[in-house]
């Protein structure tokens, strides 16, 4: 009960700052000026209040100019420049924030959810379209050993979007094969690819030989800090998860390793699409077409979106209801479980690795 309340507690000052300090009005720069801790050594825009202090100064502030004095000093920006700069700083705090607080390891899981609704927005970015004169470069990572509709489910849809250009990058040009055996062949190598609007990054089987990838996970994190949105999809999520991109974000993945996302620092969502800020995870396997409709709603709004999924007559009506753990007959779930029993294992041992590595509390994540 108490530590509910104190859940409950952070919520509640979390939701007011958010009423005070909204990401998408002007205010918003002030605010993220104000969430740069010194102790952590985080500086924007030439301002560095403790986090603590500056929610005890706000903590009853109602009056809409008294977030941060960046505004209050500023008052005749134009609502252009005031947009161009909550953009400039949601790039440049959001991926402080969430290498330096969201990776303080005794912070509070609810507080650091807040914390990271507050940096990249919670829910969908509705009305964040990006205008269709933009070109936009997408990219899918390649690997050995992936489940290729992780790839090519999305790629169906993504490759579709005005005005842009989708590539697939791997270490290497060499061709790989899935995880049943199909062969694919990347477009580049990791090197040669440009900042990417939109990172896209799938799972399989061989997801475990990238967990530890020092080269590999250096590069997703680099295109992600100046990505629009990452994608993950299926087992891609405990990629993403490796190279701590998940710490404090709401994220799903195949419901065999649904448990694994605590290690982490995720908080898991049992749902087919979760987004989170500019973080979008689909489920398992064919869930990464209903996320790329998303991501695809995102990036060209949900007109573009609709008439991809209208293309691709997308309206599934499976013969079945074995398609999630819940509808699946309890013989059928028993045979899928044993069917990836070791896998799912192999994946545990790396998640308490990687864990330990991120200066992730292993013992907690699991709930033990």
């Amino acid at each position: 009960m108490v530590i509910e309340a104190v859940r409950a507690r952070d919520r509640r000052k979390i939701r007011q700052c958010q009423r005070i300090a909204d990401f998408q009005s002007a205010a918003a720069s002030g605010y993220l000026a104000n969430i740069a801790p010194r102790r952590h050594g985080i500086v924007s825009a030439g301002i560095i209040h403790p986090l603590g202090d500056f929610m005890r100064q706000n903590r009853n502030v109602k009056r809409a100019g008294s977030v941060g004095p960046e505004i209050r000093d500023d008052k005749c920006l134009s609502r252009r420049n005031q947009s161009l700069r909550v953009r400039r700083l949601r790039k440049v705090v959001s991926a402080k924030v969430q290498s330096a607080i969201l990776g303080i390891s005794d912070a509070d899981p609810f507080f650091v959810s807040g914390l990271s609704e507050l940096c990249h927005g919670a829910g969908s970015h509705t009305g964040s379209m990006v205008p269709n004169d933009i070109h936009l470069e997408l990219g899918s990572l390649l690997f050995e050993g992936l489940d290729q509709i992780d790839l090519t489910g999305p790629f169906e849809v993504l490759s579709r979007l005005p005005n842009s250009t989708l590539r697939i990058f791997a270490k290497s040009t060499d061709p790989v094969r899935d995880v049943r055996g199909l062969q694919l062949a990347p477009d580049a190598t990791l090197a040669e690819a440009p900042p990417l609007d939109l990172l896209h990054i799938p799972g399989g089987f061989g997801q475990e030989a990238l967990m530890e990838d020092g080269e590999l996970l250096d590069w997703i994190r680099r295109q992600a800090s100046g990505a629009r949105f990452v994608f993950s999809v299926c087992t891609g999520a405990l990629i993403c998860g490796a190279a701590g991109l998940l710490r404090g974000r709401r994220a799903t993945t195949h419901w065999s390793a649904f448990h694994l996302l605590p290690y982490f620092g995720a908080i898991p969502v049992d749902e087919r699409v979760v987004v989170d800020g500019n973080l979008i995870s689909a489920a398992g396997v064919t869930a990464g077409i209903d996320g790329a409709l998303r991501v695809a709603a995102e990036l060209r709004g949900e007109e573009a979106a609709q008439l991809i999924q209208l293309q691709l007559q997308y309206a599934p009506e499976p013969p079945f209801h074995s398609g999630t753990p819940e509808t699946a007959p309890p013989a059928i779930l028993e045979k899928a479980t044993q069917a990836v029993r070791a896998i799912t294992e192999q994946r545990q041992r790396t998640a308490e690795l990687v864990a330990r590595r991120l200066g992730l509390d292993s013992t907690a994540s699991a709930g033990v």
